[in-house]
């Protein structure tokens, strides 16, 4: 395993009832990572969609708050950077 060490800052879980189980933890190096098992299993939002450019801007942006509401989890993080996701990957 070639993990790398990253400092977690925040953790949200979805309030509706369709998505009680959905969560969402953010930190350092562009460090997002969801759950849709009550956090039983955590893995990485997907970046598929993103430009070399904008994957190494990720890369760099440390996450420090996370808002959540019916359809996207809202993250904000360092130098004003802010990614929407839609839920269901």
């Amino acid at each position: 395993l070639n993990a790398k060490k990253v400092v977690l800052r925040s953790v949200k879980f979805a309030s509706s009832d369709e998505n009680e189980q959905l969560g969402w933890i953010v930190g350092d190096a562009g460090t997002i990572l969801y759950t849709w098992n009550g956090g039983k299993t955590w893995q990485a939002v997907p970046n598929t969609n993103l430009t070399m450019q904008q994957k190494a801007q990720l890369s760099k942006t440390d996450f420090y708050s996370i808002f959540v509401d019916e359809k996207y989890c809202w993250v904000a993080g360092s130098g004003g950077v802010i990614v929407r996701i839609k839920y269901r990957f």
